[in-house]
C-alpha cells in the first residue's frame, strides 16, 4: 500500500525523478540497517553500492533538470528577441507609412500652390485685356 503511494506521488510531483532517487536510497538504507541486524557483511556492500547508484542517479536526474531550465531560458530569450525585432518592423513600417503621407501632403500643398499661382496670373492676363479694350474704346 506504502509503495503505490509512493507511485502516485511521483506521478504527480514535477521532481518525481529526484524523490524517486530519495526513495531509492531510503530503501538501500533499510536494507542496509537490515542486513547488519543479519551479520551478512556482504548485504551492507550491496546495500551501499545501491545507495551510491541512487545518490549517483539523484545527481544526472538533476543536471538534467538543469540542462532543461537552461534550454528554456534560451528559448525564453530567443522569443523576446523576435518580438523586439517585429515591434522594431512595426515601427518601422508605420514611420514609413508617416513619411508617405507627408509626402502626399506636400504634394497636395505644392498643387495647391501651383493653382493660386495660375489662378492669380489668369486674374492679371483678364486685368491686362480689360484694361487693353478700355484703352481701345
Amino acid at each position: 500500500m506504502q509503495q503505490q503511494y509512493v507511485f502516485l506521488l511521483l506521478e504527480r510531483n514535477p521532481l518525481r525523478e529526484v524523490i524517486a532517487a530519495a526513495a531509492a536510497t531510503a530503501a538501500a538504507t533499510t536494507a542496509a540497517a537490515t542486513t547488519a541486524a543479519a551479520g551478512t557483511a556482504a548485504a551492507t556492500a550491496a546495500a551501499a553500492a545501491a545507495t551510491a547508484a541512487a545518490a549517483a542517479a539523484a545527481a544526472n536526474r538533476l543536471r538534467r533538470l538543469g540542462e532543461q531550465q537552461q534550454q528554456q531560458q534560451q528559448q525564453q530569450q530567443q522569443q523576446q528577441q523576435q518580438q523586439q525585432q517585429q515591434q522594431q518592423q512595426e515601427k518601422q513600417a508605420q514611420q514609413q507609412q508617416q513619411q508617405h503621407h507627408q509626402q502626399q501632403q506636400q504634394q497636395q500643398q505644392q498643387q495647391q500652390q501651383q493653382q493660386q499661382q495660375q489662378q492669380h496670373q489668369q486674374k492679371q492676363q483678364q486685368q491686362q485685356q480689360q484694361q487693353q479694350q478700355q484703352q481701345q474704346q
